[in-house]
């Protein structure tokens, strides 16, 4: 995912085989960004794309159809190359919102390029209730991003049981409180 300005090129109509950038929406366990994909075709006003980093389980696993005002120009030209690695964790790491650590991991992974003129790419999701994680993305970054998957998630676990205990404090606070605001109710 990339997040970028929201400039708008009134001569942008991309055309079949052009890589363009389309728009993710929020979700419950992802922010929103950008992705990279291929234009596969398009009609008047709906343009069929290919994600590179899906389509494993059918031909049509990695395709979309997206709006022109959910698409802009990709700032990637070149999407060969492009490694795929699987990463084995702890079971216990993962969790339903893992997916803002990964989010934390690409930033970190991408953001250790230095200056180079072309960008790195990266992408990270969990595979299914597997204790896995998948990597996609230029070499370095996913080499990065190997590097920091274990240790990134065992801080974000040590970060989550920390607010579930404050959170688990309040409750009883709150309930104590609550405790001896009805037994002032009652003597009165």
């Amino acid at each position: 995912r990339f997040s970028g300005p929201q400039e708008v090129d009134l001569h942008f109509r991309p055309e079949t085989g052009d890589l363009v950038e389309y728009e993710l929406l929020p979700t419950k366990l992802c922010s929103a960004g950008w992705a990279v994909a291929k234009v596969l075709g398009h009609s008047d006003c709906l343009w069929h794309l290919h994600s590179p980093e899906r389509g494993e389980r059918s031909e049509l696993a990695g395709e979309v159809l997206m709006p022109l005002s959910r698409l802009r120009p990709s700032v990637t030209r070149n999407i060969c190359g492009l490694q795929r690695e699987e990463v084995f964790v702890q079971n216990n790491l993962l969790s339903e919102n893992a997916s803002t650590c990964f989010r934390r991991i690409e930033s970190l992974a991408v953001g250790l390029q230095g200056g180079q003129e072309s960008p790195e790419l990266l992408r990270i999701r969990q595979v299914g209730l597997e204790p896995k994680v998948l990597a996609v993305g230029t070499s370095k970054a996913v080499q990065r991003a190997k590097l920091l998957i274990p240790s990134m998630l065992h801080h974000h676990r040590k970060g989550k049981a920390l607010e579930d205990a404050c959170q688990k404090r309040e409750d009883a606070l709150a309930q104590r409180s609550m405790k001896k605001i009805r037994e002032g109710w009652d003597r009165n």
